[in-house]
């Protein structure tokens, strides 16, 4: 059934964002190689294609908002993990930990490598705001990490927090399956590029972060 009323009020729109928001995370969970069309978001939230339009101008626009809460779904189990590492220090276990929240989330990483493709196609203001949201979180996570790690001077948590990001990111496009990929991975002589990405985050992680943290 399509809703065709107008949200009028606050809590209303706010209801009917999210519906869209989690229509979009639906389609992108069942076929995480493709960006559902704005139609399609449309039909699965059960809302009229042009209530679509109210909430965001674009199909990147929604698939950049589902980032930015997928992004702060994580922060939010990053500042648990971190707030355990301050009572119980345990590095590798602390490592393992943020991969398996990766391995939780799998449609996270296909989504966030898409970002500058959304960005280009996004309002300026929209771009803004998100990036400001997820640069307040990492200003605020870095910051208790810098009081967990005394060798992390101000400013040093937020930045370790966006090498590991880049790090995700990197190893995501090395070794996501592809049908080329698959193909070519048959040969003996490429079996080198045949990695386990949650294993190889796992080891680069506890690199990362012990050679930067540890006395």
């Amino acid at each position: 059934m399509v809703i065709k009323q107008r949200a009028m009020q606050d809590e209303d729109k706010q209801l009917r964002r999210q519906a869209i928001l989690t229509a979009a995370a639906t389609l992108l969970a069942g076929h995480p190689d493709r960006l559902a069309s704005v139609e399609d978001v449309a039909r699965q939230s059960g809302l009229a294609k042009g209530t679509m339009y109210l909430y965001f101008k674009t199909k990147e626009e929604i698939y950049l908002a589902l980032h930015e809460q997928q992004t702060h779904q994580f922060f939010d189990t990053l500042e648990a993990l971190v707030a355990r590492e301050r009572s119980r220090p345990g590095l590798k276990r602390f490592t393992r930990d943020v991969v398996e929240a990766i391995r939780q989330h799998p449609s996270f990483l296909p989504l966030a490598i898409q970002c500058p493709e959304f960005e280009r196609k996004a309002d300026l203001e929209v771009i803004g705001r998100c990036k400001t949201g997820i640069g307040v979180r990492l200003t605020q996570i870095g910051a208790a990490m810098e009081t967990i790690y005394p060798r992390l001077k101000k400013g040093d948590g937020a930045r370790l927090l966006i090498r590991s990001y880049g790090l995700m990111l990197g190893l995501w496009q090395l070794t996501a399956p592809t049908p080329t990929r698959e193909v070519l991975h048959d040969r003996p002589e490429l079996n080198v590029f045949r990695l386990d990405y949650l294993v190889q985050l796992e080891a680069a992680l506890y690199a990362l972060w012990r050679g930067t943290v540890d006395e």
